[in-house]
């Protein structure tokens, strides 16, 4: 279709004059209704002026309505600008005429931007006489009046632009527009500021007495305020943005009013305000606090340092105390520990509590804490308490050789939690309590004499007499085997190899060992002098042929 239309000779011409002519009648509509608009606005205006009470406030409602309204065709009429400029129109004429229209125009939205401007601050005087739900109501309605004042600055801003994009005249509109959005923001930082800090002191009254409702009323007036301040200001930042305004500096002081992190802080500008905020900040509260913080911690220096010496002086205590009672050395070690530790964290509340620290919540808080640890750790609690009936019932002692939960050794170590044990071939055996207390403990050298356990055997040929007496002769010369409890020499049994005979000296726990050693050496020498065999194991095998069957 569009094909065959093209090609009809002046089709073309004449479809393009008569979008033209369209185009035009257009921009003439405009151009009426925007007059007639105004019109009403300068008659209501009028009216506003001659008023008060409700009928004023009505009558700036309808003259913002007309104001929406006018801006509204402010865009149209500069869309239809580019539509003629696209067509190759001289557009001198229609430009001069919407030139004079935002001259006059501007007057008139100045003197609406004033009128507004009296009425916020009427409510602002009313809201701070009033208080209770009236204070909430003049809020309310100081936030309606703020929304509707920042849709209008959107709309005249979008107006504005696109007026410059159409190549109309706006330079006095624009610079004007600018100062008013920078006095704007900058009244809307320092009122942030002074919100913020009015804030903080109705919380902190609210916090000392929550069931006052006046309070609460005004802390949540408080909070409105500043989210309508906060919303304005993020407004003025992005129109002037759009204008092509520097506003990193208000982008900090929004940023760090608000605590709220935007994608502004990808700028390098941004970036160095906050920076620079962050270091002016902490001067000034070093500046402010630098002398009551350094007082205080040498107030808490000083409170930990003689409390540590306190630790010190009820330790030594302690350990004199428990070394003349009969204890083991195991509950010694830890009743020394624990009263230090004991008056250690005595010296820590202490200091905390210097520190303003509430400690009553700190309390509460622990408990909670150790229930909750308690609950996730039973297994080392189970550590804890086998580890306090170790040290009351003293089944061994730091240096004792046990055999308990499958570890044999000495014991170099303990803590409530796990003993520490070394073996005889210097490995180090870390065994939890719990382990130890829940099996059989044996205490090798719990007592200062231990018995020797020995077996030597003779062949069934010797002299059983003879082996017994060389067998007494060496335990009697051996200066390290104890004469009390006497030594037992005796026939034990008839093996299969040979006649044992069992052999128990007695000797001191430290020398169990060597007389071990000894006896088994001198017992090999003797026998050989004496001619008195030592059977070696032996085993008989008998082999038996059969004879290889005739295969015939």
């Amino acid at each position: 279709m569009a094909i065959t239309l093209c090609c009809l000779p002046g089709l073309d011409v004449a479809w393009a004059q008569d979008t033209t002519a369209k185009v035009a009648n257009e921009f003439s509509s405009l151009l009426t209704r925007l007059a007639a608009i105004t019109s009403q606005q300068d008659s209501l205006s009028a009216l506003a002026d001659s008023a008060s009470g409700g009928e004023r406030q009505l009558r700036h409602e309808q003259i913002w309505e007309r104001q929406q309204q006018a801006e509204t065709i402010l865009l149209a009429l500069s869309d239809n600008l580019r539509r003629q400029e696209s067509m190759g129109r001289d557009l001198s004429g229609p430009r001069r005429i919407v030139n004079d229209l935002m001259a006059r125009g501007w007057s008139r939205y100045q003197a609406l931007l004033g009128s507004v401007a009296v009425d916020y601050d009427t409510l602002r005087r009313k809201r701070d006489a009033a208080s209770g739900v009236e204070r909430l109501a003049i809020e309310s309605r100081m936030s309606d009046l703020s929304d509707r004042q920042s849709v209008h600055y959107r709309s005249l801003v979008n107006a504005l632009l696109a007026m410059d994009r159409a190549g109309v005249a706006v330079a006095e509109p624009r610079k004007a527009i600018i100062a008013r959005l920078t006095s704007v923001a900058d009244l809307l930082v320092t009122r942030l500021r002074v919100i913020e800090r009015e804030r903080a002191t109705v919380a902190a009254q609210v916090a000392r007495a929550s069931s006052n409702q006046d309070l609460r009323n005004e802390l949540s007036a408080l909070e409105e305020r500043k989210d309508r301040t906060v919303d304005n200001l993020a407004l003025a930042i992005e129109l002037l943005d759009r204008f092509g305004v520097e506003t990193s500096g208000l982008k900090v002081s929004l940023i760090t009013a608000t605590g709220r992190v935007t994608a502004d802080v990808f700028n390098f500008k941004v970036i160095g305000g906050l920076l620079t905020h962050a270091r002016k900040q902490g001067l000034d509260l070093l500046a402010v606090h630098a002398p009551r913080w350094l007082f205080r911690g040498l107030i808490v220096v000083l409170i930990l340092a003689g409390f540590k010496l306190l630790a010190s002086l009820v330790q030594a205590g302690v350990r004199r105390a428990v070394k003349k009672a009969r204890l083991s050395h195991l509950l010694q070690d830890t009743l020394v520990a624990g009263s230090a530790h004991l008056v250690l964290i005595i010296g820590i509340i202490v200091a905390l509590a210097q520190l303003g620290v509430q400690l009553g919540a700190l309390v509460a808080g622990l408990g909670i804490a150790g229930f909750v640890i308690g609950f996730a750790m039973q297994n080392t609690l189970s550590n804890f308490a086998a580890g306090g009936m170790i040290l009351v019932e003293r089944p061994y002692d730091i240096g004792d050789e046990i055999e308990a939960g499958g570890a044999t050794g000495t014991v170099k170590a303990m803590s409530l939690v796990a003993t520490t044990i070394l073996t005889a071939d210097n490995q180090t055996l870390i065994v939890p309590n719990s382990k130890i207390w829940g099996d059989v403990i044996r205490n090798i050298t719990a007592q200062s004499t231990r018995r020797v356990d020995l077996t030597f055997s003779v062949s069934y040929v010797d002299d059983l007499d003879k082996a017994e007496q060389v067998l007494t002769e060496i335990l009697a010369t051996n200066d390290k085997v104890l004469k009390t409890p006497q030594p037992v020499v005796r026939l034990h049994q008839l093996a299969d190899g040979g006649v044992n005979f069992i052999v128990r000296p007695w000797a001191q726990k430290e020398h169990y060992w060597t007389v071990y050693w000894e006896i088994t050496r001198a017992v090999k020498l003797r026998f050989d002098q004496e001619g008195i065999s030592i059977p070696a194991a032996r085993r008989d095998l008998y082999l038996h042929t059969i004879p290889a069957k005739d295969p015939t």
